[in-house]
């Protein structure tokens, strides 16, 4: 799939250009990464702070 951005060279004119396909997968390898790094960190915060409740301290067997 190829991406192709759109600049505008003169008033009511554009021209389109290739962009780069490397840069572009790279920029959504970084996207991608960033969502899962901020899942993990919200996560790890979650089971930092959490409550322990009555059900989960007692031992059932």
């Amino acid at each position: 799939m190829g991406h192709v951005l759109l600049r505008v060279t003169k008033v009511g004119c554009m021209e389109s250009r290739q962009s780069n396909p490397q840069a572009v997968v790279r920029g959504e390898a970084l996207f991608s990464y960033s969502l899962v790094a901020a899942f993990v960190v919200l996560g790890v915060i979650g089971i930092i702070h959490h409550a322990i409740w009555r059900d989960e301290v007692t031992c059932t067997r």
